[in-house]
């Protein structure tokens, strides 16, 4: 019993003194109230990690959804109206697509005189950055059109064989945020 008056210090306020069990559960209950609140600011920073990483992923998602589209859309179709390079202002959708696997030049060129914000547009390339580009298939650039990034490593990428003039090339769709 000696020993607890050392180790619990008595103080005078006014008139009433504290024993040492109060002293003990006042300490208890602030070094509860401690670990909760670490462990609660641990578990709030672990859930907007997983929120963000969530977040991210929808948004690779739907910049792959918007690529795929955007390719479909130049190489499997001819564009509504089919003549839309007549009058580009009247087209509800552009396509590249003269015969199976085969894009029209002409096409191609018409869609490189298109402004940049159009193109977006009429591809359904809205809330994305857009590039696409031409190669050989030794790798050679030919051709390129849209926005042009630098650093491509964050970008979705669809490559598609297609045929220009007779001849096989790659068709490559870049979109990113």
């Amino acid at each position: 019993m000696e020993t607890k008056k050392h180790l619990c210090k008595k103080r005078k306020t006014g008139t009433n003194y504290f024993d040492c069990k109060g002293q003990i559960i006042m300490l208890d209950l602030f070094l509860a109230a401690l670990v909760f609140l670490l462990l609660a600011s641990m578990l709030f920073a672990e859930f907007g990690k997983i929120d963000s990483k969530i977040l991210t992923e929808q948004t690779v998602n739907q910049m792959n959804f918007a690529a795929l589209n955007a390719s479909d859309s130049l190489i499997n179709s001819p564009g509504i109206p089919s003549n839309w390079i007549n009058d580009a202002n009247n087209a509800t959708a552009i396509g590249l697509k003269e015969k199976k696997q085969a894009i029209s030049e002409k096409k191609w060129n018409a869609l490189k005189q298109l402004d940049y914000a159009t193109m977006k547009e009429l591809l359904g390339i809205n809330n994305f950055e857009i590039r696409i580009e031409l190669f050989d298939l030794k790798n050679n650039f030919i051709d390129g059109l849209g926005l042009k990034q630098d650093n491509l490593n964050e970008a979705v990428v669809v490559e598609r064989i297609i045929k220009l003039n007779g001849i096989e090339r790659r068709l490559f769709v870049y979109v990113w945020k």
